[in-house]
């Protein structure tokens, strides 16, 4: 892999990042107050980085290498649900000024959580859906050009 090629995916990945906490924080201000706004912002882009990055370099080139895409399919499912969850809780309680009470009993605060998270589900499958459909078309690119190379090797050997 040529130095290039690094340099190219990481500044792809970090506009991605950058792109994706601006449109965050972009909708976060217009219902929450500025500082609200920037740690929420902060919060959410961080647990989407971790869990993502988990997805697309670990758990996706092992399934990729192993070929057990079914089981990478429900380890997917089971990133995508948690993340969702832990948006629904920065949703629900991340904010410094909330314009809606919660209720003083916690089996109250289940509608919120709730909502927050089916809210939050589509965001998390189309973020590690994404990050997962490059990564994968990275591995894949990789694969063939090892293919290839081995191939022409192969060709160039002397009998």
């Amino acid at each position: 892999m040529t130095k290039p090629f690094i340099l190219r995916e990481y500044i792809f990945v970090s506009l991605f990042w950058l792109v994706f906490a601006a449109a965050v924080y972009i909708n976060f201000q217009a219902n929450s107050d500025k500082p609200s706004a920037v740690f929420q912002t902060i919060t959410l882009v961080i647990a989407s980085f971790i869990f993502t990055h988990f997805l697309t370099t670990r758990l996706l080139p092992h399934a990729l290498r192993a070929k057990k895409m079914k089981l990478f399919l429900i380890q997917a499912t089971g990133v995508i649900l948690l993340l969702s969850f832990i948006y629904s809780l920065i949703f629900t309680y991340i904010e410094v000024s909330s314009k809606n009470e919660l209720p003083h009993d916690f089996v109250n605060h289940l509608p919120f959580l709730w909502k927050g998270f089916y809210l939050a589900l589509p965001a998390s499958f189309l973020i590690n859906g994404s990050a997962c459909g490059i990564k994968f078309y990275q591995e894949h690119g990789r694969i063939e050009r090892d293919h290839i190379l081995l191939q022409q090797a192969h060709l160039e050997k002397p009998a």
